[in-house]
This record gives C-alpha cells, structure tokens and sequence, in this order.
C-alpha cells in the first residue's frame, strides 16, 4: 500500500512565504551605514538656491559645501555631510566669503587631510568656519588653510 500525501494551495503558500523570508531577511540585516543627508559634489563657493527646502542644490544643480551648510542650518536635527567630488584628488575649495554659522549639530566628513583642502582666497578677513550655539561641530578628513580667527589670535 502506498501512502499518498495531499498538498493543499494555503500549505505552498505558507512554504514559498517562509522561503521568501529565509532569503530576504539576511539581506535586511546587511543594509550599509545610513547614507549622508548632503554630499558635496562641486568645489564650487555657490549658494543654495533655496535653502530649507531639503534640496542641495545651488541655481548649476550642484551641492556645493556652502549650499550644504546652508541647508544643514535650515533643517532640524543632527545633520550630515560627505564629500563626492568628480575627477582625481587633491581637491580645494576655495572660499569667496564666509560660510555661514554653524549653530547646531553637523557632522562634515571630508575626503581625507591629504585628499581635501578649505582654504580663504577671497571677500575679506574670515575663519573658515564659525560655531555658535549649543550644537556639536564635528569635522575630519580635510585641510583648513588661510582662515583668520582675530579674535582669539589663532
């Protein structure tokens, strides 16, 4: 006597459910570190064309580290920014006038000290970088060059 065994359409279903699952969750728990909320894309100094509006975007459509200030300033919470600049490194920006205030929390993450240098070339005496109000400035992986801080000599 031979035994016979029914499969019912529910039971595949249950069965491809539970394989599809088996298969999608490793890669859920393999998804990278969270992506940067602006990268800078130019050397350009332009401004953002609209700032607060969550867009980098100077008028060329490009995210330039002003415009990404810009926008970090203008958008509530912690703020990243990472730099994807086109062509071979040494990269420069260099600076037309002061950057805005930093006033609340931004991580600037450049390409590496070597690889990226900020510097002053024109519009003035200036820092490259001014913080004010209770949020964390964190920056790394990029040179400052020819800032001017006359207030504390350095």
């Amino acid at each position: 006597m031979s035994a016979t065994r029914s499969t019912s359409p529910f039971g595949k279903l249950v069965f491809v459910l539970v394989l599809l699952t088996l298969l999608i969750a490793p890669m859920a728990a393999q998804a990278g570190p969270p992506l940067p909320d602006y990268t800078v894309n130019s050397l350009s100094d332009a401004a953002d064309n609209n700032a607060g509006d969550n867009l980098c975007a100077t008028a060329e459509g490009v995210c330039t580290l002003r415009a990404a200030i810009e926008e970090a300033e203008a958008t509530a919470g912690a703020q990243t920014i990472e730099f994807d600049l086109p062509g071979g490194a040494p990269y420069e920006i260099g600076l037309t006038g002061a950057l805005p205030a930093i006033n609340t929390t931004i991580t600037l993450t450049g390409l590496g000290q070597d690889l990226l240098t900020v510097r002053r070339v024109s519009g003035g005496n200036y820092g490259i970088f001014t913080v004010n109000g209770t949020g964390v400035f964190t920056i790394s992986g990029m040179t400052l060059r020819d800032g001017l801080a006359p207030l504390f000599g350095g």
